[in-house]
């Protein structure tokens, strides 16, 4: 009888074993990716991009098992800002998190505004140094790939506020926040706010998580829409590389070469792919939601480009090289760690943004003395205080014949902006007509035909050159 226990137990014993390691044989750890739209878009936006990254991704790497999930977010509300939608998605994760294996790996795919949410999540939720000890969820995070990520903001952003601002929600601006298009306008105050995050030191922790634990790539759109009609719609925009809302100077965090800030630390490391797509959907699929007409879908085809988000059907075929979206396999080797192939990318565009004191001035003075007496002006006429003061002041690039500015008087495209405290924003955009793609440059500021400031820049093409304050004076935190 102990005989036979022992046997009995023995058994039991080694099918444990063999169960215990058939379990270990089949486990398999997971990658979880999630997805973060931009403003005015959602789910729906992405096509089949889901369906393809679940078939696509097992099948190149067996040894993972991968999930794939949405971050939806209202971009509807005309109050709500990205502090909101970071709090947001700070919910979001903590529900995912009580879920997760110790083992799983996190994978963050941002677009456009989504990187923006993306970026301030990890830093107020990921870094060292915090009140509170960083999310549980951010030792689970190893890469972040932003898509066509405004942040220095976006021309037609503007357009957008300003037309939603004084017409209301005419076609599809009912879908874009009004508070959102202006934070993602160029010369806001949240592309200031964004500028800080990687260059102003007390935002190091955050640029350390780039530098030890998280993998960083930025995709940028290019050379979607280059056609006269559009051209004089946005004044410059046939001569600046971009996706038909984001400049290539506006939409990488590295292309930052005069910022007005003491920064001496190691270089940001990122991978940087541009593609030649469009930032929201296709023209095609534009034309064909607003008209009902696949015949003329078929008529913008001609001067149509992929979407960097609407994957399209053919991504779905075994084959991955019949996939006619060309973010598809950007996203697939970010997500596995692979690397892109090399690219060869010529860029003429150059882009400038200011934030200077100036000097006072009697007519600018009487100006604000009128506009800090009259309440009515501040709150119909201009938002949160900020003036549009363009009739007297400009800005004009000197002294360079081999720059073309975005208008034939080289004033800046998007006026400037003069607050009561004397800080004026302009931003300059242009193209590299010559074969020399770096230059140094003189602006102007002018008050009628008085120059006021005079600022020295580096600009080179498809980089933006912030000047901050005038470099005549002291940088507080430099070196001397």
């Amino acid at each position: 009888m102990i005989h036979q226990l022992r046997f009995l137990f023995t058994f039991l014993l080694l099918f444990a074993a063999a169960q215990s390691n058939a379990a270990r044989e089949t486990f398999k750890p997971q990658r979880l990716v999630i997805w973060i739209h931009g403003l005015g878009s959602s789910e729906r936006d992405t096509g089949v991009m889901k369906e393809t990254l679940e078939k696509h991704l097992p099948r190149i790497d067996s040894t993972r098992e991968y999930q794939f999930q949405f971050f939806n977010y209202n971009t509807v509300d005309n109050q709500l800002k990205v502090p909101d939608f970071v709090e947001e998605f700070d919910r979001f994760v903590t529900k995912i998190e009580k879920s997760m294996d110790e083992s799983t790996k996190v994978t963050l795919l941002a677009h456009s505004q989504g990187g923006l949410v993306a970026y301030y999540w990890l830093n107020q939720h990921c870094t060292t140094g915090l009140k509170s000890k960083p999310h549980p969820i951010c030792r689970h995070i190893d890469s972040l790939t932003t898509v066509g990520t405004p942040l220095w903001g976006s021309r037609i952003a503007n357009l957008g506020f300003h037309v939603k601002n004084s017409m209301g929600d005419v076609l599809h601006l009912k879908e874009f926040g009004k508070a959102q298009l202006k934070d993602l306008s160029l010369l806001s105050d949240q592309s200031f706010s964004n500028l800080d995050l990687f260059v102003d030191p007390a935002h190091r922790a955050f640029r350390d998580l780039f530098r030890k634990q998280i993998r960083l790539k930025v995709v940028i759109g290019y050379g979607a829409l280059n056609h006269r009609l559009w051209g004089k719609l946005f004044p410059g925009n046939q001569s600046v590389e971009d996706d038909s809302s984001v400049a290539v100077s506006c939409a990488n965090p590295d292309l930052i070469l005069n910022s007005g800030k003491f920064l001496s630390e190691p270089h940001l490391p990122m991978k940087v792919v541009y593609v030649k797509s469009m930032h929201m959907p296709t023209l095609r699929s534009n034309a064909q939601n607003y008209l009902k007409s696949k015949e003329l879908g078929g008529i913008v085809r001609s001067i149509d480009y992929s979407s960097l988000t609407d994957v399209e059907e053919t991504c779905l075929d075994n084959d991955l090289k019949k996939c006619t979206t060309p973010a598809v396999p950007i996203l697939i080797n970010s997500i596995l760690n692979r690397p892109d192939p090399e690219q060869e990318i010529q860029l003429s565009s150059f882009s400038i943004h200011g934030k200077i004191t100036l000097p006072k001035s009697q007519s600018s003075d009487e100006f604000l003395d009128y506009v800090a007496s009259n309440t009515n002006f501040i709150v119909n006429q201009m938002p949160d205080s900020a003036f549009e003061f363009s009739k007297t002041l400009s800005a004009r690039i000197v002294g360079q014949d081999d720059l073309i500015s975005i208008s034939p008087s080289s004033e800046i495209y998007s006026k400037i902006f003069l607050s009561q405290g004397g800080s004026a924003r302009f931003y300059f955009a242009g193209q590299f007509i010559t074969d020399k793609k770096e230059a140094s440059v003189q602006i102007e500021i002018l008050e009628g035909a008085n120059v006021i400031k005079t600022l020295t820049t580096r600009i080179q093409a498809g980089k933006s050159s912030f000047v901050i304050d005038d470099f005549s004076k002291p940088v507080v935190g430099s070196q001397e």
